[in-house]
C-alpha cells in the first residue's frame, strides 16, 4: 500500500512539473551546477545532476536531431535538454528537444550525472537546462528494487560575455610626443578600470644588442596616464607623462591576455613620434566645371612643418587671369576657412596632425564703368586704385578687387 501511495504521489509530482519555469522544482534530481539564475557560466560546461537515488543507466536518452548516434523517431526527450530561454519561451516543450543543444553523458557516481555540450554555448546567452527523462533505482526495499520516473526540474543560466578581441589601434602609426595611443576592444572594458597600465603601455629602448644573429631589445617603461573614453568605455588610452624624443626608440604593447588570460592576441609594435606635421595644398576652382590654369596648379605641394615653430604658406592673390577667394583648411577633424591669402601654422609637438589646406581662385570678370558728368558740375576725374590719372568722363573697365 505504502509503494502505491509513493508511486501516485511521483505520478502526481510529474504532472505538476511538466510546466517548466526559470526557477526549477527540485524533485528527486537537481542541478548542482550551474546553479539557478547563476551569471557568467562558461561557453563550454559540463552540466552536474545529483539524484537521491542510483540513476539508471540504462534510462539515459540522448535523441538529439542531426546527431548520428541519436534516433530522431524516439518519442522520448533527451535525458537532459538545454535551449535559449527566448527559443523556449516560443515554443511548446514537446518541440524542445529538436532546438536541444547534443552532449555527452557521464555518470561518475550512483548519484551524479553529468552532461558536457558537443558545441559551445552562444556568449551573452540566457540558456534554460532540464532534466527531462531520467531514471532512478529505489534500493530502499530489500529485494524489491523500482525503477522510477524522475520529475522534470529546469534551471537557467546565463553564459559569459564573449572574450574582448582588439578591433582597432593606433601603436603601429605615428603619435605626437605626447605619445598618445588606443587600443579599441569589441566591447566595454568592465570598471572599476584599475589595471589599465596592464593592458595598454609605452617602452623606451635603452639599448639594442646582437646575440646569436637576433636583435634584442633592452627596454625600460614609460609613466603614463590611462582612461576609458568617455563615451565610449570599449576604447583605452594611454599618454605619456612626459614628452617623447623623437630621436629616440619607443615600443608600444597591448596585452589582450590581460582580459582573455590568452596570449594570441597581444600585440607590440615600434612607436613613431613624430616631430612635425605635413602641410598639403591643393588648388580649387569656385566653377568646378572650369579647370584651373598651369600657373595656380603649380602652386600645389606639400611641406613638412617642425613642431614648436610657426610655419608660413602663402599663395598668389592674382594670377594667370583668376583671383583668391580664400582659403578651406582642414586641420584632423577640424574644418575652417580664411580670406587671407598667407596664413601662418605653429603647432606644438603633441598635435602632429597634418593639414591640408585648398586655396580657392574665381575667374577674373571686369566690367565697363561709364562715367558721365554731372550738370553744373565743375568737371570729374577718374583716378585709378593705384593713383593713376584715368582721365575724366568716358568709361573704363573694373577688375575684381579694384576700384577707381
Amino acid at each position: 500500500m505504502k509503494k502505491l501511495l509513493f508511486k501516485l504521489i511521483l505520478l502526481l509530482s510529474i504532472v505538476l512539473l511538466q510546466t517548466e519555469t526559470c526557477y526549477g522544482q527540485t524533485a528527486e534530481a537537481w542541478f548542482q551546477s550551474p546553479l539557478n539564475e547563476e551569471q557568467g557560466v562558461p561557453l563550454a560546461p559540463t552540466l552536474i545532476i545529483k539524484t537521491q537515488l542510483k540513476i539508471a543507466t540504462n534510462c539515459i536518452t540522448f535523441e538529439y536531431p542531426d546527431v548520428a548516434e541519436s534516433v530522431h523517431d524516439n518519442p522520448h526527450d533527451p535525458s537532459v535538454v538545454i535551449i535559449p530561454k527566448m527559443l523556449a519561451d516560443s515554443l511548446a516543450d514537446s518541440l524542445w528537444r529538436f532546438f536541444a543543444e547534443p552532449g555527452t553523458f557521464s555518470v561518475t557516481d550512483d548519484n551524479t550525472l553529468e552532461f558536457t555540450p558537443l558545441s559551445p554555448l552562444a556568449p551573452n546567452t540566457a540558456y534554460l537546462a532540464c532534466i527531462k527523462n531520467l531514471c532512478v533505482i529505489d534500493t530502499t526495499t530489500p529485494g524489491d528494487h523500482d525503477t522510477l520516473m524522475v520529475g522534470d526540474t529546469c534551471i537557467c543560466f546565463n553564459t559569459v560575455e564573449p572574450l574582448h578581441e582588439l578591433m582597432a589601434t593606433n601603436i603601429d602609426a605615428h603619435v605626437g610626443c605626447d605619445g598618445k595611443v588606443f587600443a579599441a576592444f569589441n566591447r566595454d572594458l568592465a570598471a572599476p578600470t584599475t589595471g589599465l597600465g596592464d593592458i595598454i603601455s609605452i617602452e623606451k629602448v635603452d639599448d639594442i644588442q646582437m646575440l646569436n644573429n637576433e636583435i634584442t631589445y633592452v627596454t625600460s617603461p614609460v609613466a603614463t596616464n590611462t582612461w576609458l573614453d568617455p563615451a565610449n568605455a570599449s576604447i583605452v588610452y594611454a599618454e605619456a607623462v612626459a614628452p617623447l624624443d623623437p630621436n629616440k626608440q619607443y615600443f608600444a604593447q597591448i596585452n589582450v591576455s590581460h582580459l582573455t588570460g590568452e596570449s594570441n592576441q597581444d600585440y607590440r609594435a615600434p612607436l613613431k613620434v613624430k616631430d612635425g606635421y605635413a602641410i598639403t595644398i591643393k588648388t580649387a576652382n569656385v566653377d568646378p566645371l572650369v579647370t584651373l590654369p598651369p600657373a595656380i596648379l603649380a602652386q600645389e605641394a606639400t611641406y613638412y612643418a617642425q613642431s614648436g615653430q610657426t610655419t608660413s604658406i602663402g599663395v598668389f592673390e592674382d594670377i594667370g587671369g583668376y583671383v583668391f577667394q580664400g582659403w578651406t583648411i582642414v586641420d584632423g577633424l577640424t574644418i575652417s576657412s580664411s580670406a587671407t591669402s598667407v596664413l601662418d601654422f605653429n603647432k606644438a609637438c603633441d598635435d602632429p596632425g597634418d593639414i591640408v589646406l585648398t586655396a580657392q581662385y574665381a575667374l577674373k570678370r571686369t566690367i565697363v564703368l561709364t562715367v558721365e558728368e554731372p550738370v553744373g558740375s565743375g568737371g570729374v576725374q577718374v583716378v585709378s586704385s593705384s593713383g593713376l590719372n584715368l582721365g575724366g568722363v568716358g568709361s573704363f573697365q573694373i577688375a575684381p578687387n579694384d576700384y577707381v
